[in-house]
């Protein structure tokens, strides 16, 4: 044979009509198919999407690696098609439904697909005879038979995988030998010698972290279990035919702990040496993290001076014999905290702290009580500021779904995050979920992988709506409800913060989350999205047109801008205009016609994103305004701002390739509004970059450098693109994705969109906002939005300068559907 035929491709690959017709496609622009069928005009609107060479060897790489673990390890004799069967093929009534081999309960599916992507963490399990030890445990609420491997496919080769267990007495430590250290005389984390650890299995792979921690802890908590003989390592505790009963076996209250002095020695050792120094990076963390999800930083600190106090002055440690639980939780949090601040800081031991922290949350994870599911909860809510700053998006994903898998084995748990027409339940509880389920709005990345939330059993679950909202916060009385959520910042980042951002966040989940009936009729889905966004709109509306009311006036002293009120105002219109810009895809249902409601309101909330903030600069001159911010709401705010510049300046480079176009009846004066964007985007750029406060800790964290450099290439390549205006959008994509380097790419990915195939539809719904605008229609010089309001110029001249964009009511969006979107679907 002269050629070998290539392996068929996915489907996914193939271009939009082959995809549709469910045929071969050979994944050149345009296809043969759609040349031989003269179709090639819809190809190229819908284009062939073949793997990279990037994703092809990773593919390679993984099958390798998949290869070389199937070897490495003992032979199953178990079948695959007895493997689908364990998981997904078993009657409902069975009690062959287990959880996977992975710890703290996280399901195969997700276990296989992100461990793939994510560092191996060594076992803290005692190895024996290269066996772990496992247990018994109840079945995951009886799953159907498709779930699991429809939505996760990939599967364990054991027929009955176990959940880790820990052993009831873990076998001996080695000491550990320390030297001195300038700080304590007794103490130095750097030299201190690791235990030796259990050898691993062959099977399991090495660490791929590349900055491995000078040391990681191996087991330091032994438990003692009051009044009942030793377990065997590998016999089940709870009999399966009894799962509904493993709430009630010996919880974590009833253990004693006690450390030996070595484990002191290192565990004092990742302590800052002073309180002054501990405050200082506690202060630093809880800054940069929003106030709904903080924890109480007087237990934390309680907890340092402890143990500085107990231990700073003895020559020779003696062993700790009344190490609770509850201590043990509040420093395997204050450890996260410390390494957060170590972040913003440059200290050093922050991969020691984190590892440590880790390894105790290990120890002590358990699902049993409701109690111990709130310590994983408190503990997530912890170490996601963590993943976020350091741009871990994969494992943070990972993390969040091991902490749902620990709250499916829990049914009292499960139980009271169950809707019901009536709240009575823990409301400490409730207030945990929502917040658990608002995580979503933030990381669209988990939206797009999919997380345990899909799965029927949170089917019926709580959702943030206005109803839980008013339970779980409010508890009647508005101002009562925040009391426990107002944190003290600390000295350099401003005095105990309002409760109206924290209100303002909750508010926003009870609109994005509001109670509706389910409609196919496309005429209702239009009009509960446009709705969502006349609710956003509606949250600042009021207070902003006082504001504007008295910028108009000149009746706005210096005092008045940088007070507490009017920077928060100044907040609240920031994170309404990013909504605003960032949910664009929504225009797609909308795709019979041009959806002309949505993208005025698009196009003015881009002119309007960065109006107050420059007006509040430009007011006070001599005041460094990002400082004031940070003073009174802290670090964590400035995300906000980050991805409106993100969008603005996708906007700018999109809009380069339809300046001076060869036609003279071009809607809009696309050379105005780009000079205005450009300029504003600069402005706000220079101010950031010239603060204290992001020269001091911004410029140090990976989540805050990357949007900056992503801004500051779109605007170095906006000439360029300017220059060749006629390119094609596949090429537009290019040369994006050629100039943005690994980190930039992974955060605008991951991070600002969730995905490649976002990101793409994204930039695709802006270029087919200007296609539209550009196209040569003779006599056509606005576009209606209802009979009495038009998009042309009159409209962004009226908005260009406001702060909030359009005046988005549920009026207007009754005279659109009526004007235009249900007589264009009726024709449709």
């Amino acid at each position: 044979m002269d050629s070998i035929k290539p392996k068929r491709q996915r489907r996914s690959y193939a271009c939009g009509p082959c995809k549709l017709l469910k045929i071969k496609c050979d994944l050149q622009t345009p296809c043969s198919g759609c040349l031989k069928f003269k179709r090639a005009e819809k190809c190229l609107e819908d284009p062939p999407q073949p793997p990279s060479a990037e994703e092809l060897s990773k593919t390679l790489e993984r099958k390798k690696k998949s290869m070389n673990r199937k070897q490495s390890s003992p032979t199953d004799s178990t079948s695959s098609g007895e493997t689908k069967r364990a998981y997904g093929q078993s009657p409902p009534d069975s009690q062959d439904h287990h959880l996977p081999s992975h710890p703290q309960g996280v399901m195969p599916s997700i276990a296989s697909s992100i461990g793939q992507s994510s560092p191996q963490q060594p076992s803290p399990l005692p190895i024996v005879n290269n066996k772990l030890p496992r247990i018994h445990h109840r079945p995951v609420h009886q799953a159907s038979p498709s779930a699991f491997p429809q939505q996760y496919p990939y599967q364990y080769s054991q027929k009955y995988p176990y959940v880790h267990a820990l052993p009831s007495a873990p076998s001996g430590q080695a000491p550990i030998n320390s030297h001195p250290s300038p700080a304590y005389p007794h103490l130095n984390v750097h030299q201190i010698q690791q235990q030796q650890q259990p050898q691993q299995p062959p099977s399991q792979p090495q660490s791929m972290t590349q900055n491995k921690p000078v040391y990681f802890p191996a087991p330091i908590i032994r438990y003692d279990y009051p009044n009942q003989p030793p377990i065997p390592v590998g016999d089940p505790i709870i009999p399966p035919a009894q799962p509904k009963k493993l709430h009630n076996r010996t919880t974590l209250h009833e253990f004693t702990l006690s450390m030996t002095s070595s484990d002191l020695t290192t565990l004092i050792a990742l302590f800052p040496s002073t309180f002054e120094e501990c405050k200082s990076l506690v202060d630093i963390a809880i800054s940069s993290q929003s106030p709904l999800f903080r924890y109480d930083k007087d237990i934390l600190m309680e907890e340092y001076t402890r143990f500085i106090n107990l231990y700073k002055n003895q020559q020779v440690l003696q062993p700790l014999t009344d190490f609770n639980i509850h201590t043990a939780r509040n420093i395997s949090i204050l450890l996260v905290y410390l390494a957060v601040g170590s972040l913003f800081t440059g200290k050093d031991l922050l991969l020691d702290r984190i590892e440590f922290a880790k390894h105790l949350k290990s120890i002590l994870s358990r699902y049993d009580t409701v109690e111990e599911i709130q310590y994983l909860i408190d503990f997530y809510f912890s170490i996601r500021d963590y993943f976020y700053q350091q741009d871990l998006v994969s494992e943070h994903f990972l993390e969040f779904n091991q902490l749902l898998g620990c709250i499916l084995l829990n049914d009292e748990f499960m139980d009271l995050i169950t809707e019901r027409p009536i709240y009575s339940a823990n409301r400490l509880a409730i207030r945990s979920w929502t917040k658990l389920r608002a995580i979503q709005i933030e990381f669209p990345y988990f939206e797009s992988r999919g997380t345990l939330l899909s799965l029927w059993q949170f089917k019926d679950s709580i959702l943030p709506h206005r109803e839980v909202i008013n339970y779980a916060f409010y508890c009647g009385n508005d101002s009562a409800a925040f009391a426990h959520e107002e944190v003290m910042i600390g000295p350099g980042f401003g005095p105990e913060l309002a409760h109206g951002a924290t209100k303002f966040f909750i508010d926003i989940w009870a609109v994005y989350y509001k109670r509706a009936e389910q409609s196919t009729l496309i005429k209702d889905i239009v009009r509960s999205y446009l709705e969502l966004y006349g609710e956003v709109y509606n949250l600042t509306s009021k207070e902003l047109a006082k504001y504007e009311a008295m910028k108009k006036r000149n009746d706005i002293s210096r005092a008045t801008l940088t007070s507490k009120s009017s920077l928060l105002m100044l907040i609240k219109n920031q994170v309404t205009l990013s909504l605003f810009t960032r949910w664009l895809s929504f225009v797609r249902i909308e795709s019979t016609y041009f959806p002309s409601l949505r993208y005025a309101s698009y196009i003015t909330s881009i002119l309007s994103l960065f109006n107050h903030f420059r007006f509040v600069a430009e007011s006070c001159p001599n005041d460094d305004i990002i400082k004031l911010i940070s003073d009174e709401f802290g670090l964590f705010i400035f995300h906000y701002f980050q991805i409106c510049m993100i969008f603005q300046a996708i906007f700018n480079a999109t809009l380069c390739n339809f300046l001076d176009l060869p036609t003279s009846n071009n809607i809009l004066n696309l050379q105005e509004i780009y000079d205005k964007n450009l300029d504003n985007l600069k402005f706000t750029v220079d101010n950031f970059k010239r603060s204290s406060i992001y020269t001091q800790y911004l410029s140090k964290v990976q989540t805050h450098t990357a949007p900056i450099g992503i801004v500051e290439v779109l605007i170095e390549i906006a000439p360029g693109l300017i220059k060749k205006r006629c390119m094609t959008f596949h090429e537009f994509i290019e040369v994006i994705n050629s100039k943005f380097d690994s980190n930039m790419r992974k955060f605008i990915v991951q991070r600002q969109f969730g995905s490649e195939d976002a990101f793409k539809r994204y930039l695709e719904k802006v270029w087919d906002l200007f296609s539209y605008l550009t196209k040569e229609e003779q006599g056509k010089d606005k576009i209606m939005i209802t009979k009495e309001l038009y998009l042309d110029m009159d409209l962004i001249n009226d908005c260009k300068d406001k702060f909030n964009g359009i005046v988005f009511t549920k009026n207007l969006v009754n005279d659109y559907m009526r004007d235009v979107s249900e007589p264009n679907l009726a024709q449709s």
